[in-house]
């Protein structure tokens, strides 16, 4: 097992989630048009 100390491995995943952030659906929110739970619309034809 790799073995690293508290410090390094807090550093390293606070860097992943900064260099990540941006596509992070939770921080960023996802266009409508892509989104999969946003209400449906009501037919035009009806």
């Amino acid at each position: 097992m790799l073995c690293c100390q508290v410090s390094q491995a807090a550093t390293d995943l606070k860097n992943f989630c900064l260099q990540n952030a941006h596509k992070d659906p939770l921080l960023m929110g996802v266009p409508s048009g892509d989104n999969p739970f946003r209400p449906p619309k009501s037919c035009g034809l009806l």
